[in-house]
């Protein structure tokens, strides 16, 4: 499906975007409000657009490095032996943290907040 502008719509910066966006909504039948689609995700995390966008990047960068190691670790195995494991690792207690912090962590990560008797995944951490 292609949306275009119609005829003597004249480009202005971001507000083109959204009205080409909003078209988009309402030709595939996206009920949800525009702001809604970008701020209801992260405010079931307890954030805002930027600061969700900041956390998500802040894996996605991490994760753009390991893969690149990866890559090149397969085509010279004696290069980057641990790079991607050890970002991995990093980045696996990082989102941990993150997710005993969220909100909604109970629903999502109900093993971060088991009683001690059960031995929850941040009490093998501590361990």
């Amino acid at each position: 499906m292609r949306i275009t502008e119609p005829a003597g719509e004249r480009r202005h910066g971001g507000t083109h975007a959204l009205r080409i966006a909003a078209r988009l909504a309402a030709r595939t039948g996206i009920t949800m409000g525009l702001k809604a689609l970008f701020t209801e995700h992260p405010a079931s995390l307890g954030e805002t657009y930027p600061q969700h966008m900041r956390a998500s990047l802040g894996y996605a960068v991490p994760l753009l490095g390991a893969s690149l190691a990866a890559f090149v670790h397969a085509l010279f195995p004696f290069l980057f032996k641990a790079t991607a494991s050890g970002s991995v690792k990093r980045l696996y207690e990082r989102m941990t943290r993150r997710c005993a912090g969220c909100p909604s962590g109970r629903l999502h990560r109900p093993d971060l907040f088991a009683p001690p008797s059960q031995g929850s995944a941040l009490d093998r951490r501590a361990a």
